[in-house]
């Protein structure tokens, strides 16, 4: 079994790292329909900047590397606590395996090991948004025991 770790984003990770999500997210929301192409890097910035008005120490938000056992990045994640909710809940933001390191049981790891990390900062559910064109994500997803709280579907015109 594949057992990685969580480590605290230092600033300067955090800085390489959201230049790259604000990419990663500008890019999917086009793939997927929602933001022409001229917009998505304007869009990504400011629904970022509105998540995360104090960027790494915004209040319950928590911004990890995963790393392997040698101290190898294997990618990232963010998520953050609800506690406004009926059960308190993180919600997974981003999460990144780095391409060489997929399909190798890291997702798995790393999810397993977020779960106990949220856990231990005491959410008792922990959610996420997928975009249905991931296939590939929705597949670990599924293995891992998310299932599907609500759908929004669309047609067209």
């Amino acid at each position: 079994m594949v057992r990685l770790i969580l480590q605290p984003m230092t600033r300067s990770q955090y800085q390489t790292y959201i230049s790259e999500e604000t990419g990663r997210y500008a890019r999917e929301n086009v793939r997927a329909g929602y933001w022409p192409r001229k917009d998505a890097i304007k869009l990504s910035n400011q629904a970022h900047e509105k998540l995360l008005p104090k960027g790494l120490s915004t209040k319950d938000h928590f911004f990890f590397v995963i790393s392997d056992q040698e101290g190898r990045t294997i990618g990232y994640i963010w998520f953050a606590i609800d506690s406004r909710k009926h059960l308190k809940e993180a919600f997974i933001y981003d999460f990144f395996i780095i391409r060489k390191y997929r399909g190798k049981g890291m997702g798995t790891a790393a999810l397993e090991e977020t779960g106990r990390e949220a856990r231990r900062l005491g959410a008792r559910k922990l959610s996420l948004h997928v975009f249905h064109h991931n296939e590939v994500a929705r597949a670990l997803y599924g293995k891992v025991g998310f299932s599907i709280d609500s759908l929004n579907m669309s047609k067209k015109l």
